[in-house]
């Protein structure tokens, strides 16, 4: 019989994913690291940094070190956040209107350059192959041009895998790879617990920072088509992390997707929910360690 596998599991959400870096920090601190760690998008950027340097702490520094980058300074993304009162929605139709997202979607495919992007991850992560990772790594990118779109990745170029995995679509360039064409993973698996389970894991906790509530759409066509993808894809979230055996929920709700600079209150908000959940995660763990080696294979907590 095998052995229980431990997996953490950090879903994507922009800059609201600094607090895996916390989750992941206390979970250090506490000595209760994963078998293996599976993300999208932050999740997997956030992942993979904690595998590729020394620990938590290490990749936090980097993270701020990155964001003192001039290259990434001059990146505004002050006008994709929220006013008071407004949704993600309102925002988004209001540049639409005014033919700001419009313009730029004619003329270049992302706001964020390749080159940007690609020193964005130089700062934050090796050039390295993931089997060469402390911990076993996986990472989720959407593949646009195969009738299997979810392209799990689990060893080779932790670079490119990376890149893939966070390619939001408009905002950072997608990625071709061998002749085919790469973008954010949050459109298939956000929150990668059927990765996990595929990948062997017997006992998994997720780490969920995309919290928006869904709004309304308020008349323009093109509102119920997105506000309609929006549900779809929360639903598709919820059965997926459905089979965790535990999820925790930052409370985030202060914070914007895009609020990039706020890194130490993000992180702070991941630590603050490690270690409201670190005592109940190592007594259910333990648990399922012991029921697993009397044959219950997938037994879970409640």
């Amino acid at each position: 019989m095998t052995q229980p596998r431990f997996a953490l599991v950090l879903g994507g959400g922009a800059a609201l994913g600094y607090a895996h870096l916390g989750v992941l920090d206390v979970f250090e601190q506490e000595g209760l690291m994963p078998d293996l760690i599976c993300g999208t998008s932050m999740g997997a950027l956030a992942g993979a940094s904690v595998l590729a340097w020394s620990g938590a702490g290490e990749a936090i520094r980097r993270f701020r070190v990155a964001l003192d980058d001039p290259w990434v300074m001059n990146l505004d993304f002050s006008y994709l956040r929220k006013q008071a009162g407004e949704s993600f929605w309102d925002l988004f139709f209001g540049r639409v209107r005014k033919g700001l997202l419009v313009t730029q979607s004619m003329i270049r495919d992302s706001i964020v350059g390749p080159d940007s992007y690609d020193r964005i991850l130089r700062n934050l992560i090796p050039d390295e192959a993931i089997e060469e990772l402390r911990r076993p790594f996986a990472c989720i990118s959407t593949n646009l041009m195969s009738p299997q779109p979810r392209t799990l990745w689990r060893s080779g170029s932790l670079m490119q895998a990376v890149a893939a995995s966070c390619a939001i679509p408009g905002i950072f360039p997608a990625q071709t790879i061998d002749g085919e064409v790469h973008v954010d993973g949050g459109s298939i698996e956000n929150i990668p617990v059927p990765a996990a389970r595929e990948l062997g894991a017997t006992f998994v906790v997720a780490v969920s920072v995309d919290q928006e509530e869904p709004v309304g759409p308020k008349g323009v066509a093109a509102e119920y088509f997105i506000a309609a993808s929006h549900l779809a894809r929360r639903r598709l979230t919820e059965l997926q992390i459905a089979d965790a055996d535990a999820v925790l929920y930052p409370n985030l709700r202060q914070f914007h997707w895009a609020d990039f600079q706020a890194l130490g209150d993000i992180v702070e908000a991941g630590r603050r929910i490690a270690r409201a959940s670190v005592a109940d995660i190592r007594r259910a763990w333990g648990e399922h360690q012991k029921q697993y080696r009397k044959g219950w294979r997938r037994w879970r907590h409640q």
